[in-house]
Protein backbone atom coordinates (compact mmCIF):
# COMPACT_ATOMS: atom_id res chain seq x y z
CA UNK A 1 0.00 0.00 0.00
CA UNK A 2 1.73 3.72 -0.94
CA UNK A 3 2.68 5.50 1.62
CA UNK A 4 2.20 9.04 2.66
CA UNK A 5 4.00 11.47 0.19
CA UNK A 6 6.57 14.46 0.90
CA UNK A 7 4.58 17.39 2.34
CA UNK A 8 5.66 19.75 -0.44
CA UNK A 9 3.29 23.09 -1.06
CA UNK A 10 1.20 22.51 -4.18
CA UNK A 11 3.43 23.70 -7.60
CA UNK A 12 6.45 22.98 -5.56
CA UNK A 13 8.69 20.24 -7.35
CA UNK A 14 11.72 17.99 -6.30
CA UNK A 15 12.74 18.24 -9.81
CA UNK A 16 16.01 16.94 -10.30
CA UNK A 17 16.21 15.11 -7.10
CA UNK A 18 15.27 11.40 -7.90
CA UNK A 19 14.88 8.69 -10.68
CA UNK A 20 12.66 6.28 -11.40
CA UNK A 21 11.03 4.35 -14.09
CA UNK A 22 7.42 4.19 -15.03
CA UNK A 23 5.42 3.08 -18.12
CA UNK A 24 1.95 4.92 -18.42
CA UNK A 25 -0.85 2.89 -20.64
CA UNK A 26 -3.57 4.30 -22.06
CA UNK A 27 -6.35 1.49 -21.13
CA UNK A 28 -7.25 -0.15 -17.46
CA UNK A 29 -5.44 -3.34 -16.79
CA UNK A 30 -2.09 -2.23 -18.55
CA UNK A 31 -3.17 -2.53 -22.01
CA UNK A 32 -3.50 -0.45 -24.68
CA UNK A 33 -0.90 2.54 -26.11
CA UNK A 34 2.17 2.86 -23.41
CA UNK A 35 4.94 5.35 -22.65
CA UNK A 36 8.38 4.16 -20.88
CA UNK A 37 9.73 7.24 -19.34
CA UNK A 38 12.92 5.03 -18.23
CA UNK A 39 15.47 6.95 -15.90
CA UNK A 40 13.45 10.06 -15.26
CA UNK A 41 13.13 12.94 -13.11
CA UNK A 42 9.40 12.89 -14.36
CA UNK A 43 7.70 15.18 -17.13
CA UNK A 44 7.00 18.76 -16.52
CA UNK A 45 4.37 19.08 -19.22
CA UNK A 46 3.50 15.48 -21.18
CA UNK A 47 1.66 17.70 -24.16
CA UNK A 48 5.69 17.49 -24.84
CA UNK A 49 5.54 13.60 -25.62
CA UNK A 50 2.08 13.69 -27.05
CA UNK A 51 0.58 11.83 -23.74
CA UNK A 52 -1.38 14.69 -22.02
CA UNK A 53 -4.31 12.98 -20.83
CA UNK A 54 -4.28 9.86 -21.89
CA UNK A 55 -3.57 7.39 -18.89
CA UNK A 56 -5.61 4.81 -16.79
CA UNK A 57 -3.35 2.29 -15.34
CA UNK A 58 0.60 2.14 -14.89
CA UNK A 59 3.33 0.18 -13.67
CA UNK A 60 6.04 1.26 -11.51
CA UNK A 61 9.30 -0.47 -11.96
CA UNK A 62 11.45 1.97 -9.26
CA UNK A 63 11.17 5.42 -7.55
CA UNK A 64 8.54 6.86 -5.64
CA UNK A 65 5.85 9.09 -7.53
CA UNK A 66 3.26 12.08 -7.59
CA UNK A 67 0.57 12.40 -10.55
CA UNK A 68 -0.89 16.37 -11.21
CA UNK A 69 -4.01 17.04 -13.07
CA UNK A 70 -2.51 20.05 -14.40
CA UNK A 71 0.96 21.22 -16.17
CA UNK A 72 3.92 22.24 -14.11
CA UNK A 73 3.87 19.77 -11.38
CA UNK A 74 -0.24 21.84 -9.93
CA UNK A 75 -3.21 19.97 -8.72
CA UNK A 76 -1.86 17.02 -7.48
CA UNK A 77 -4.06 13.79 -8.19
CA UNK A 78 -4.65 11.15 -6.33
CA UNK A 79 -2.01 9.19 -3.85
CA UNK A 80 1.75 9.28 -4.10
CA UNK A 81 3.07 5.51 -5.54
CA UNK A 82 5.82 3.41 -4.79
CA UNK A 83 6.80 0.21 -7.62
CA UNK A 84 3.78 -1.99 -8.53
CA UNK A 85 1.26 -2.47 -11.02
CA UNK A 86 -1.78 -0.24 -10.83
CA UNK A 87 -4.75 -1.40 -13.34
CA UNK A 88 -6.73 1.35 -12.99
CA UNK A 89 -5.60 5.01 -11.68
CA UNK A 90 -9.35 5.61 -10.06
CA UNK A 91 -8.09 2.78 -7.74
CA UNK A 92 -5.83 5.18 -6.10
CA UNK A 93 -8.14 8.15 -6.39
CA UNK A 94 -6.77 9.42 -10.05
CA UNK A 95 -9.25 10.42 -12.78
CA UNK A 96 -8.73 8.46 -16.07
CA UNK A 97 -7.36 10.33 -19.19
CA UNK A 98 -6.60 13.81 -16.57
CA UNK A 99 -2.76 12.95 -16.19
CA UNK A 100 -0.76 16.16 -17.32
CA UNK A 101 2.66 15.83 -15.05
CA UNK A 102 4.37 13.44 -13.06
CA UNK A 103 7.59 13.47 -10.77
CA UNK A 104 9.65 11.33 -9.09
CA UNK A 105 9.85 12.13 -5.38
CA UNK A 106 11.82 9.80 -3.66
CA UNK A 107 14.17 6.61 -4.31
Amino acid sequence: MPEEGLDLKEGSSVEGSYKGTIVLFKDVDCRGDAILLENSYGVKNLKDLKWNDRMSSFLIVSGFWRFYENTDWKKVMGQDCHPGTYRDCTKVGMKKGKLSSLECIGP
